[in-house]
């Protein structure tokens, strides 16, 4: 459900020549830069001899690494103990469920007592393939490139799968020898079938994999005999965690997806100083998604048995590029390239999503199938639209490859925004300087290369929907029968685009004949107008409400650095970089006196966005080991309960009342340090090549670890249960078992 659109879909990886990254100096771009930019080439050369070029590879992608869960008779032990503390003795549960004592007689029998490993079940090892062709060729008139690939990954848990077609065909025609076209388009047929993924044990296999209980089975037992049958299991009346095995045969999650990119650029040469070119290109995303939840062995929820739904969408961009270049190179040693030039995009983004409850039975999956009730339907949609135009110019000069000046600049519009702020300006400037070629060190025989940078830039954030709250709009509603329009926010028609405006110094060094490469780059970028959300009064009928009252500095070092060994005819390429960031909110304004913080709630977690702090910070309360027998009955839990002994001991700010004034934050998602470490070996035509992405220091959220050892609930749970508090096991650190957990030792926590 909701599959994320893949930009990268439509390129084979097989296609790629290089791929460059621009974190600065990128103001030419407008409200579309301040994310930078990543360029990835696919041309090839243009070399007119023919070649034919085909490769294939195979993998297996192993299944994780098991979790420990409670085997059948732990689960038993710990769900009579839980329904102990729940106040039922022991008559009550024999009663309730006499199968869970062994009683052979009861109906449900052979329905609870197995010893399902359900991570078996699910997860198995996969396979994954890959096959490109790519054929070149043509004259001094005009050269082709084409190329065909294929994708197959299987997934980690049975039924899920991803495979995806390529084809991509460029070229260059030399029309005369001032003008040419480069033609070039790209296609992809991707389809993924996948399910759930989010923090939902009734649809999600992965967490209903670790939650189901090991004493269920993925098939029907007879209740006589005990013999198993070929249909899924239900989920029964005691345990509401779906059958996983249901979930990966019989729930549909498939996704479709079609991407279409071409271009057509036609350039004209007048002289060996002037150029005109121009970019006409077209991008076609067109994504379907089919969902179907069963009834069997799905946990029902409110009235709905099985659901099957469709999500269409659509995403449509036009664009053209003119640039008019100028370049120049004098005998003296000067060098000018200048580009200016109009940018004009036209985006359309739709999508509908329905979905039906109650079809007949799992067998009827399709959309329409439903209950002939209309209130057991629901249908929804956007259709928005995004243009920008934007005029710039860039001039680079250096003199003599040893000293560079570059400033650029553009001025845009976009429709996102109110007409107030629509139309602004970017600018950058920066320099560098080559010392490498200065007299003091060009007869260092062991330098290569020595170059110290700077700049500076302004960019802009058009790409977001948050900007609708500067504009006056409405949705459509029906009532008694008929069509109404109604008042969807309160707008702020003075909300400015967000704007980042970034300092970057770096060095790059070069030396023993390019054996060694070091890049070094530290940078600093703020936004001065972040937009924020604020809380009105009810009084006003809407309490959202955005403006840019935020500032937000995010400061940055990155190194990164290379080297090439040879021994004989074996090359030993070693390459990695360190990335340290650290991002601070300066300031946040709030309409209302008393908000002094942005807390934002994502199922069990909370994350804090204020003054001074990481934006988004874990946001919780701060523990110090579990209550002791004398303290038990003195502080009131997050629940609104007394804790009691084997609680959690959550630190207070001294009125024996665990509530929001005890919150603080706990963690920084944001890591330390990341970057990554890449080594390759060759040897004649053979080469062995890896790569190693890291990243340290950060705090994670472990929700499926929230789950399995919060001990509240009829469910599964890790083994590290077992050394929870008891009365005979004071010293554990897991707290006490309760249901329900009234306590609230599952509170969003340090812990």
């Amino acid at each position: 459900e909701g599959f994320a659109l893949n930009p990268m879909d439509v390129l084979d990886i097989d296609d790629i020549s290089n791929i460059s990254i621009l974190k600065d100096g990128v103001s030419y771009l407008g409200a579309a830069g301040s994310n930078g930019v990543i360029n990835v080439n696919t041309e090839q050369k243009a070399e007119t001899s023919t070649v034919m070029k085909f490769s294939a590879y195979g993998g297996i992608t192993m299944a994780p690494k098991k979790q420990d869960l409670l085997n059948a008779d732990e689960f038993k032990n710990y769900f009579g103990e839980m329904l102990n503390s729940q106040g039922y003795d022991a008559n009550e549960i024999n009663t309730m469920y006499p199968w869970l004592n062994g009683n052979t007689s009861s109906k449900d029998y052979y329905k609870y007592n197995n010893s399902t490993d359900w991570q078996d079940e699910t997860y198995s090892p996969s396979a994954v393939s890959k096959f490109h062709f790519f054929l070149k060729g043509g004259d001094d008139i005009a050269t082709y490139n084409i190329s065909t690939g294929y994708l197959s990954h299987k997934g980690i848990y049975n039924n899920s799968a991803y495979t995806r077609y390529n084809l991509r065909i460029n070229g260059n025609i030399n029309i005369t020898d001032k003008f040419s076209i480069v033609p070039n388009a790209k296609l992809s047929l991707a389809d993924s079938k996948l399910a759930n993924q989010g923090p939902s044990a009734w649809k999600n296999p992965m967490l209903a994999t670790a939650l189901k209980p090991s004493i269920m089975a993925p098939y029907t037992r007879d209740a006589a005999t005990g013999t198993t049958l070929d249909y899924l299991d239900d989920v029964g009346d005691v345990f509401m965690v779906s059958n996983p095995t249901a979930i990966t045969q019989n729930a549909q999650g498939s996704n479709r997806n079609y991407h279409f990119l071409a271009s057509m650029t036609a350039a004209y040469r007048f002289n060996e100083h002037f150029n005109l070119s121009t970019l006409i290109g077209i991008n076609f995303n067109n994504s379907r998604e089919n969902i179907f939840l069963p009834d069997i062995g799905i946990v029902q929820v409110d009235s709905a048995y099985n659901s099957p739904g469709d999500f269409v969408f659509e995403f449509r961009s036009t664009q053209n590029h003119t640039t008019f270049t100028y370049t120049n190179k004098t005998n003296s040693g000067h060098s000018i390239l200048v580009n200016a030039g109009f940018r004009y995009m036209q985006n359309t983004y739709k999508y509908d999503l329905s979905t039906d409850l109650n079809t007949p039975s799992d067998d009827f999956k399709s959309l329409g199938q439903g209950s002939q009730y209309s209130f057991l339907r629901s249908t929804t949609g956007d259709n928005r639209g995004l243009k920008w135009m934007s005029y710039y110019g860039d001039f680079n000069y250096n003199f003599r490859n040893k000293y560079f000046v570059n400033a650029n600049m553009s001025y845009d519009g976009n429709s996102a925004t109110n007409e107030t702020h629509r139309y602004n300006i970017y600018p950058t400037v920066g320099a560098a300087w080559r010392l490498s070629s200065e007299s003091f060190l060009n007869q260092a025989s062991w330098l290569e290369d020595f170059k110290l940078r700077a700049s500076y830039s302004i960019t802009g954030n058009m790409f977001s929907s948050v900007y609708d709250n500067s504009k006056l709009y409405y949705t459509d509603r029906r009532m008694n029968g008929s069509g109404v329009l109604t008042r969807e926010v309160i707008p702020n028609e003075g909300m400015e685009l967000e704007k980042k405006n970034t300092m970057n110094v770096g060095a790059d060094l070069s030396v023993l004949k390019q054996q060694l490469n070091v890049h070094v780059d530290f940078f600093k970028s703020n936004v001065n107008n972040l937009i924020i959300r604020q809380e009105l009064p009810a009084t006003f009928g809407y309490t959202n409400y955005y403006d840019n009252g935020g500032k937000l500095e995010v400061t940055g070092l990155e190194i990164s650095a290379d080297t090439r060994l040879h021994f004989n005819e074996l090359v030993w390429t070693l390459g990695g970089s360190v990335s340290k960031e650290l991002t601070k909110i300066k300031s946040l304004t709030f309409i209302n006196p008393n908000t002094t913080s942005i807390i934002t709630t994502i199922d069990a977690a909370q994350f804090i966005t204020s003054e001074g702090n990481a934006i988004n910070a874990y946001y919780g309360y701060k523990t110090n080991g579990l209550i002791s027998s004398a303290e038990a009955g003195k502080v009131m839990g997050p629940n609104g309960a007394m804790m009691q002994e084997g609680d959690i001991k959550f630190k207070d700010n001294g009125d024996n009342i665990i509530n929001e004034k005890d919150k603080t934050i706990i963690g920084d998602p944001n890591p330390q340090l990341f970057g990554g470490i890449y080594t390759t070996f060759s040897y004649k035509n053979f080469e062995l090549s890896a790569m190693f992405n890291y990243s340290v220091g950060n705090d994670v959220f472990n929700y499926m670890r929230y789950k399995t050892e919060s001990m509240s609930e009829y469910a599964n749970q890790s083994k590290t249960v077992l050394d929870r508090w008891t009365a005979t096991n004071t010293s554990a650190v897991l707290p006490r078992m309760v249901y329900g957990d009234p306590s609230g030792n599952t509170a969003f926590s340090d812990r």
